[in-house]
């Protein structure tokens, strides 16, 4: 059963507790949501030099991550919208951008932490994982003593036979009753040892 949710597509996985677990499926839609959020939200361009990394802080969904000096980072201020992006970081020569989206429903809030389910529980949202269309692989990390799924996802703008490719790695985590989703799209080719190297330094640097 699929839902269509703020323009990308959600797949219903399990049903834990009575509830279901929504997981994002793939990219296909980045570079519009990115256009959306500079245009619709209120934003803070942040330009970092000289640093080695950069802690940015969410206040509204008490989220802290650090960044790499080389990425440019648009947060928002308000969320007196609909959009559940929280920021979107990218590289001088836009070769990678990563996006934070957050969101919640009763049935997160119900579970609250992946941390309380057990290891056959997060196998099975793993098993889950790997079915999607355009999910090549995904494994079970921790970082911080949380428990994320992480995923390399291959997927097409559309479905024709020559539709261009987007190559992403992902990482999800369920925190205090919300689902955070960290995605990192690659525009030079399949996700490089570089790009695993910089969405792990970000959900390791991560706290809630």
């Amino acid at each position: 059963m699929k839902k269509q949710y703020n323009g990308n597509v959600y797949i219903s996985i399990l049903d834990f507790y009575g509830g279901k677990y929504m997981i994002n499926k793939g990219t296909k839609r980045l570079l519009s949501l990115v256009a959306m959020v500079i245009i619709m939200i209120s934003t803070t361009l942040i330009t970092v030099s000289g640093d080695t990394v950069r802690d940015y802080k969410i206040q509204e969904i008490g989220l802290k991550i650090s960044l790499p000096a080389y990425m440019n980072a648009i947060t928002r201020e308000t969320s007196t919208n609909d959009l559940d992006m929280y920021l979107v970081a990218y590289s001088a020569d836009a070769t990678q951008t990563l996006t934070v989206t957050v969101t919640e429903d009763k049935n997160s809030k119900k579970v609250n932490n992946y941390n309380t389910l057990s290891e056959s529980q997060l196998n099975t949202i793993k098993d889950s994982y790997q079915k999607n269309d355009g999910c090549e692989s995904c494994s079970i990390e921790n970082y911080n003593n949380l428990v994320y799924f992480t995923s390399m996802i291959q997927s097409k703008i559309n479905n024709s036979t020559d539709a261009e490719v987007t190559y992403s790695m992902q990482g999800d985590t369920l925190v205090d009753g919300k689902y955070y989703h960290f995605n990192l799209v690659s525009a030079d080719g399949a996700v490089s040892d570089d790009d695993k190297d910089l969405l792990t330094s970000v959900l390791e640097s991560a706290t809630y």
